[in-house]
C-alpha cells in the first residue's frame, strides 16, 4: 500500500490498493455536511478488484424503460415496462396456436356452409363421379366458401367486419375459379382412375388424389386475395391446400361408411356423411394453410399491449401498412389515438424497415426510419406491437 500525500501527484506503484485520506485535502475548506457526517479519520479505499467488477444487473436486450411524464402517470404513447422483455424473442420462435386454430376453425365454417350450398343440388349418385362440370360445380362452391371464409380470418379476429367482408367476396370469387378448375381436373383424373377397375381401394385412392388437386386449387387462391397475387401465400395455400385436400378425400369414404346409413332414405341418404366430410375438408386445408404459415413465416407483428392484445399479424407484404384505416394491411381498431395511416413496414428480404407516419415510438424513442431488429417494441396511441422474426438470410443490421 502506497500513502499518498498533496505533494506527491505520480508516484503510484504497482500495488493494487489506493488509500485516500482526509488530511490529503488539509488546505480545502471542510466539506458541507448535507448528505452524512464525514469525521476527520474516514479513509476511502478503491482496489482494482472492485474496478474489475461487472455490474451485477445488466440491461437484457430488448428491454424497455418504463416512460412516464411528470404527472408520474403514463403519457401518451410512452412503452410500458415489459419485465419479461427477455424471454420474448424465444417464444416468438415457437408456432402461435392461434396462427392454426382460427383458420382451423374458418374453414371448418366455410366447409359447413358450402354443404349447406351444395346439398339441394346434390344426390348420392352424382357424387361417384360421372359429370365433369357437376364436379367443376361442386367443388368450386366448397372452393369459394372456404377460401372465402379463410381470406377474412385476420379482418374478424381484429373486428374490422367492413375488411372481412371484401375479403370475403374477393376470395370467394377467386375460390370458386380455382376451385373449379380444380374440381374438373380431378374429376379427369378420378375418372381415369375408375377405368383400371371400379373397386372400394381404387375408388379411395382416386378420391383421395382428386381432393388432394381440388384441396390445391382452393389453397391457391389465398395468394389472389383482394386480387393481388402474393408469392409468401401462395406457398403457404399450395402446401397446406395439397394436405387439407388428402386429409378430406382420405377421410370420405371412412366417414360415408360410418354415417351413411344414419342419413334418410333416397338420393340424398348421405346428406350426413358428405355434410362431415366436407366441413372436415375444409377445416383441414385451413388447419394446415395456418400450420404451413406459422411454420414459414420470416416477421410478424404481436400485439402486447392495447385493445388487440395477443393478435398476431404475418407480414407477407413488400410493404405492410399499419393504422385505424380499413384500407391497411393491419387495421387496429378501438384505439383513438392510432392515425388512418400510423406507420409502414417494408421488407427489404435480408431485413425490414419501419416508416413513421405518425408520431411512433421504438424501444421508448422516437422513430422516423430505422431498421428493426428481433424483440423491438413498437408503440403507437395505447398499442404496443412487438416486432418479432426468424433468422433472414444475410441479414443485415
Amino acid at each position: 500500500m502506497v500513502d499518498l500525500d498533496k505533494n506527491d501527484y505520480g508516484s503510484v506503484n504497482s500495488e493494487d490498493t489506493i488509500e485516500i485520506t482526509l488530511e490529503d485535502l488539509e488546505n480545502e475548506p471542510e466539506p458541507q455536511r448535507v448528505y452524512g457526517t464525514v469525521q476527520s479519520e474516514d479513509t476511502l479505499e478503491i482496489t482494482w478488484d472492485d474496478l474489475n467488477t461487472p455490474d451485477p444487473t445488466p440491461t437484457s436486450y430488448g428491454s424497455v424503460p418504463n416512460y412516464t411524464g411528470a404527472s408520474g402517470k403514463q403519457s401518451y404513447g410512452s412503452v410500458p415496462n415489459y419485465n419479461n422483455v427477455a424471454g420474448y424473442e424465444k417464444k416468438g420462435k415457437k408456432i402461435e396456436a392461434q396462427g392454426v386454430v382460427y383458420p382451423l376453425l374458418v374453414g371448418l365454417v366455410g366447409g359447413f356452409l358450402a354443404f349447406l350450398v351444395n346439398e339441394p343440388f346434390t344426390n348420392d349418385n352424382s357424387i361417384g363421379g360421372n359429370g365433369i362440370a357437376e364436379m367443376g360445380l361442386f367443388l368450386g362452391i366448397i372452393g369459394a366458401l372456404v377460401s372465402g371464409t379463410l381470406s377474412c380470418v385476420d379482418d374478424v379476429k381484429s373486428f374490422v367486419f367492413e375488411k372481412a367482408f371484401k375479403h370475403f367476396i374477393s376470395g370467394a370469387l377467386a375460390g370458386f375459379v380455382t376451385g373449379f378448375i380444380g374440381g374438373v381436373i380431378a374429376q379427369i383424373i378420378f375418372g381415369l382412375m375408375l377405368m383400371t377397375g371400379e373397386n372400394v381401394l381404387v375408388l379411395w385412392i382416386a378420391r383421395t388424389i382428386g381432393w388432394a388437386i381440388a384441396g390445391t386449387f382452393v389453397g391457391l387462391s389465398q395468394s389472389l386475395v383482394d386480387f393481388k397475387f402474393n408469392q409468401k401465400r401462395l406457398k403457404n395455400g399450395l402446401i397446406g391446400g395439397v394436405i387439407g385436400g388428402a386429409i378430406g378425400g382420405i377421410l370420405f369414404d371412412p366417414i360415408s361408411a360410418i354415417l351413411g346409413s344414419l342419413g334418410s332414405g333416397g338420393s340424398h341418404g348421405g346428406w350426413l356423411s358428405r355434410c362431415v366430410a366436407i366441413s372436415v375438408m375444409g377445416a383441414a386445408i385451413g388447419c394446415f394453410i395456418g400450420f404451413i404459415s406459422e411454420s414459414l413465416k420470416e416477421a410478424w407483428l404481436y400485439i402486447v399491449d392495447g385493445p388487440l392484445k395477443g393478435k398476431q399479424f404475418v407480414l407477407y407484404e413488400l410493404v405492410t401498412s399499419v393504422g385505424s384505416s380499413p384500407k391497411c394491411n393491419i387495421t387496429v381498431v378501438k384505439d383513438t389515438a392510432i392515425a388512418p395511416n400510423h406507420f409502414a413496414i417494408e421488407n427489404h428480404q435480408t431485413y425490414y424497415t419501419i416508416i413513421a407516419q405518425a408520431p411512433t415510438l421504438l424501444n421508448g424513442g422516437q422513430v422516423n426510419n430505422k431498421n428493426l431488429r428481433d424483440g423491438d417494441i413498437i408503440t403507437c396511441g395505447q398499442t404496443s406491437f412487438r416486432y418479432e422474426e426468424n433468422d433472414l438470410e444475410n441479414k443485415v443490421k
